[in-house]
């Protein structure tokens, strides 16, 4: 049975210059979130965007109650925004998803089933929907690898790769 209080699935969404694409992916993920039985949220981290997505997202901040946005002053690169977030993130699971060709949050619950199977980590073959345990994001993203080089092979057992 799962704790009512504990988060179990931070989604990830991290930014640069996507004023057009954010609040669509905002809203879809909210919008199934919300009706989920388990505990969530939503963690944007923009890097420093140079149009308006900042103001678009806080804008917006105050009807989605579980979301969290982290504004860096300073371009620090995907890779720092990313580890950045998934250190921060209280959730069981670590959804990784980009607002540039954005896979739907629903895809979260078809993988999920295979958690119970002992994987740890699902990857699309674009980076575009990543999933990770807490116990595998905290292994990869706490040692400064780089995002698209993680150290996949003591995880490549505990790891299905979606379509």
């Amino acid at each position: 049975m799962r704790d009512r209080h504990k988060i179990f699935l931070s989604v990830i969404v991290p930014t640069k210059n996507n004023k057009k694409d954010i609040l669509p992916v905002l809203l879809d993920i909210h919008q199934h979130l919300k009706n989920q039985p388990y505990r969530s949220e939503i963690i944007v981290v923009d890097d420093n965007s140079e149009d308006d997505t900042q103001e678009m997202v806080q804008r917006y901040q105050h009807l989605i109650s579980n979301l969290k946005f982290i504004n860096n002053r300073y371009s620090l690169g995907k890779d720092f925004t990313v580890r950045q977030a998934m250190l921060l993130a209280k959730g069981d699971w670590r959804l990784l998803l980009s607002p540039i060709n954005y896979v739907s949050v629903v895809e979260f619950n078809k993988i999920i089933s295979h958690s119970q199977k002992g994987f740890q980590v699902f990857k699309s073959y674009s980076e575009h929907f990543q999933c990770f345990s807490a116990k595998a994001a905290e292994n990869i993203f706490s040692q400064n690898n780089n995002l698209l080089d993680f150290p996949i092979k003591q995880f490549i057992a505990n790891t299905i790769k979606l379509c």
